[in-house]
């Protein structure tokens, strides 16, 4: 993942969206492999690798973010849920409507789809 991760760029919401698109890119080929991670990372992962996990995770979220992005009022927290939310919302929905198995073009809707409301977060939680 940190081949996909613009170390340099502070915009978290931008960082969000690419993991995102990043991971749905593997759903085409492993179409269950987003949610079955999450609900089996503890059988899945040596206890080595679950501390490189959380470290990787920790440095996600903390590692060059530039919080004076967001608009008064809004924190930080905040702007994470809420990107959160919209992300994975985006690739549930498309399972919903599509019987839990994407193909390619269903994928690439999804990444565009997060492309777009990148923006729109950005508009909304974004001086």
């Amino acid at each position: 993942m940190d081949k996909v991760i613009d170390w340099e760029n502070s915009d978290i919401l931008l960082r969000l969206t690419d993991i995102t698109k990043s991971k749905l890119s593997y759903a085409n080929e492993y179409p269950y492999m987003v949610s079955f991670t999450d609900q089996f990372i503890d059988l899945l992962f040596t206890s080595e690798k679950k501390i490189q996990l959380n470290e990787w995770r920790r440095k996600v979220y903390s590692h060059n973010i530039d919080e004076t992005l967001f608009r008064e009022g809004i924190s930080y927290k905040e702007v994470l849920q809420i990107s959160r939310w919209t992300l994975k919302g985006l690739y549930l929905d498309a399972l919903a409507i599509k019987g839990d198995v994407l193909d390619e073009d269903d994928i690439k809707q999804v990444q565009e789809a997060c492309d777009h409301y990148y923006e729109k977060l950005k508009l909304t939680l974004y001086k």
